[in-house]
């Protein structure tokens, strides 16, 4: 299992694409179970869902590729006429609008997640500055409480010989 905090976007090329793929195939099989229980179920909110989990654990490369991966499934299996590629005006339009959408949804996320990145290591770096910062607290009250100790032992051992001449 993964531990918390691990780095995803820093797995091999293969397997963040083929998790990829398998996102895309798994919203392509639960449109097509949409299907069979509703005629002309809404695909598209699946297969974005798909792009936006890519996106985020592997970066905006593999959300670029669910985009595509997408988009193909969607014309190939859900548009009429099914199960072909016609390169037609309307059927070209509805590809690179989608290919916008997914890449747009891509390059959110990523920026999300960079800012989520950034944001944590500076919450690190904030809680490192406030570790050294109370070391140096306790450092400077350790010092400071030696030098107290040392004039006031030599003001009481002065005090004591006055005291012991005077006597």
């Amino acid at each position: 299992m993964l531990k918390k905090g691990t780095d995803l976007t820093r797995l091999p090329f293969l397997v963040k694409y083929a998790l990829t793929t398998l996102l895309v195939l798994a919203a392509t099989l639960m449109t097509s179970g949409l299907w069979l229980l509703v005629e002309r179920a809404i695909s598209a909110p699946l297969f974005l869902a798909a792009i936006t989990i890519s996106a985020y654990l592997f970066g905006m490369r593999a959300g670029i590729f669910a985009t595509v991966l997408s988009g193909l499934a969607i014309d190939y299996y859900f548009v009429q006429p099914f199960h072909a590629f016609t390169g037609s005006r309307d059927e070209i339009v509805r590809l690179v609008l989608f290919y916008i959408e997914g890449g747009f949804l891509s390059l959110l996320i990523a920026k999300v997640r960079a800012a989520t990145d950034e944001l944590r290591n500076s919450r690190e770096e904030l809680r490192q500055l406030t570790q050294h910062q109370q070391t140096l607290r306790e450092t400077e009250q350790k010092r400071i409480a030696i030098e107290i100790h040392d004039e006031l032992g030599q003001a009481l051992t002065g005090l004591k010989l006055d005291i012991s001449l005077l006597n």
